[in-house]
């Protein structure tokens, strides 16, 4: 759903020299970074801005 309200993925891959290995890092808080978390403020400030349901931005 967050991709059909246009927010990008917002997890990413990093080097762990230890692992000699690339390891994909999430945050369980945010939906668009595993799709467990919930809408960041950042993000429903965004929608409010695009979508303005109530015909006035916060």
């Amino acid at each position: 759903m967050g991709h059909v309200l246009g927010f990008e993925d917002r997890y990413y891959t990093r080097w762990v020299p230890e692992k000699c290995a690339y390891e994909v890092t999430y945050s369980g808080e945010d939906l668009m970074s595993g799709g467990i978390g919930k809408v960041t403020d950042d993000e429903w400030k965004e929608l409010d801005e695009a979508y303005s349901w109530t015909g006035q931005s916060k």
